[in-house]
This record gives C-alpha cells, sequence and structure tokens, in this order.
C-alpha cells in the first residue's frame, strides 16, 4: 500500500490561488453590476423629475451631483420635454489589479420623452 497523504496537500496548494482568483472575479463582478445598477436607476429618476418638472440642464447637473454620481463625463441634451442623458463612470477595481485590471468604465444611455401623456425612459 502506498502512503499518499502528501498528494493532498500538493493539489490543494495548487488549486488555492485558482480558487481565490475565482473568489476575487466574484466579488468585482457584483460590484460592478450594483455600481452599473445604481447610476440606471438613479439617472431614471432624475430623467423623470427633469421632464416632470420641465427643469433646466443646469438643475438636472445639480440633481447628479445631490445624488453623489460623478458627472465629469455626464453629457445632457435638453429639449421639448425629452433629455437624453450619456454618462461615463469609472470605478476602481478591489480584486482586478491582480491580473493588471485597475479600474472599470460604466456607461449609461437612456432617453426620457412624452408620449401618449407618459414619461417613457428607454
Amino acid at each position: 500500500m502506498i502512503n499518499k497523504k502528501g498528494q493532498t496537500l500538493i493539489l490543494f496548494v495548487f488549486l488555492l490561488p485558482l480558487i481565490i482568483g475565482i473568489m476575487a472575479f466574484v466579488v468585482d463582478i457584483g460590484l460592478i453590476m450594483s455600481k452599473t445598477t445604481n447610476l440606471k436607476e438613479v439617472t431614471k429618476l432624475i430623467i423623470h423629475e427633469g421632464i416632470e418638472k420641465d427643469l433646466t440642464e443646469d438643475e438636472i447637473h445639480d440633481l447628479f451631483i445631490k445624488n453623489k454620481i460623478d458627472i465629469d463625463n455626464l453629457k445632457l441634451n435638453v429639449a421639448n420635454k425629452e433629455i437624453e442623458v450619456n454618462n461615463k463612470i469609472e470605478i476602481n477595481s478591489i480584486f482586478g489589479s491582480i491580473i493588471g485590471i485597475k479600474k472599470y468604465e460604466i456607461k449609461v444611455n437612456l432617453k426620457g420623452y412624452i408620449n401618449n401623456n407618459k414619461i417613457v425612459i428607454d
């Protein structure tokens, strides 16, 4: 009978970095999804309020600032009860920097308008 006690340790040592890498990847993907959802939902609410209250471009900018949304790459087009928002934010990677990914870029392009007396955002 051959003693196999050391084989399990070697297998564990080789698989541990892979397991840690997968866990780190899952955490970063969760962060990206959370930030993307937050950015889209806040943008939809701002567009809805902007159309409903007929806000100016400056007032819409202020709403983004009040909601702590980065406006460095924010592009707004406000005209005739229509609001188009293009925004791009960068978030720092937590574990992606291990493999060379320092930041993730999130883009949101939404347009709101009135159709049949209802506010539509797509």
